[in-house]
């Protein structure tokens, strides 16, 4: 069974799903770099954004293409 799932505070390589990364939305290296102010070589493994608009960066064309990928790839 496939299944997606949604981040921005932590990175999905830390705390996402072990053999489906191809389902997530990640917009946690955008988020670091909109609220923290970090680019990418910057961002310590561990970094959590603490901000409430961080999931906002999400958006629904991309959870609805998710979802598409997953229902169609079983």
């Amino acid at each position: 069974m496939n299944f997606f799932e949604i981040y921005a505070v932590a990175s999905s390589r830390l705390s996402g799903p072990y053999l489906n990364q191809q389902y997530t939305v990640d917009q946690f290296e955008n988020a670091t770099k909109t609220f923290l102010k970090l680019n990418a070589e910057q961002i310590k493994w561990r970094t959590r954004v603490h901000n409430r608009k961080a999931m906002s960066l999400i958006s629904t064309a991309q959870v609805k293409h998710q979802i598409k990928k997953a229902l169609t790839n079983n």
